[in-house]
C-alpha cells in the first residue's frame, strides 16, 4: 500500500468517526430534552399538589373553597377574598401546565386530563364570578383558551361519592 491509500483510508475512518459522533450528539440532545421536559413537569405538577394539600389539609379552607366555588354569594367580604387568593394562586398553577403543555414539556394525552379539568373548574359559578377581575392578569393565549371553550357537559365534583351508592 502506498501513503495514498493509507491517507484515504485515514480520511474514510474519520468520516465514519464523525458520523458515529452526530449520532450519539443527536442521542444526547434528545435525552437531555426529554429530562428537561420531564423537570419541567415534574416542577407544575408539585405546584399543583401543594396547593391541593394546603387545601386538602385545612378542612374550613376547604369548605369555604368549596361553598366559593358553588355559592359565592353566600360568603361573606372577607371569605370571598380569600377565596380569590385561592383562585388567584390555583390558575398561576394551571396556567403553568397550560404552558408546558404548548412548550411540548406535557404530552397530548396528559394534557387532556390536565385540560377537562382546568376547563370544568373554569366554569363553576365562584370562578365565573372571580373571572372578569382577574383575566387581564394571564396571557391572552392562556385567556383565550379558557374563554373560548364550551361549558362541559358534567361540572366538577367537589366531593366523593359514598360506597354502596
Amino acid at each position: 500500500m502506498n501513503w495514498d491509500a493509507f491517507g484515504a483510508l485515514g480520511e474514510w475512518i474519520g468520516g465514519l468517526a464523525t458520523i458515529g459522533t452526530l449520532f450519539y450528539l443527536a442521542y444526547q440532545i434528545r435525552q437531555n430534552t426529554r429530562s428537561a421536559r420531564s423537570s419541567a413537569y415534574q416542577a407544575a405538577s408539585s405546584s399543583i399538589s401543594e396547593w391541593t394539600n394546603q387545601v386538602a389539609s385545612d378542612s374550613r379552607l376547604m369548605g369555604t373553597l368549596a361553598t366559593g366555588l358553588t355559592d359565592p354569594d353566600s360568603l361573606d367580604d372577607d371569605l370571598r377574598a380569600q377565596i380569590s387568593m385561592q383562585l388567584n394562586a390555583l390558575f398561576r398553577n394551571y396556567e403553568n401546565i397550560f404552558y408546558q403543555w404548548r412548550a411540548g414539556a406535557i404530552g397530548d394525552d396528559v394534557w387532556e386530563g390536565w385540560g377537562n379539568q382546568i376547563r370544568r373548574v373554569f366554569w363553576m359559578p365562584g370562578v365565573q364570578l372571580w373571572w372578569p377581575t382577574w383575566n387581564e392578569f394571564c396571557h391572552r393565549d392562556f385567556r383565550a383558551f379558557l374563554e373560548n371553550t364550551d361549558k362541559p357537559e358534567r361540572e366538577m365534583a367537589l366531593e366523593l361519592p359514598r360506597a354502596g351508592g
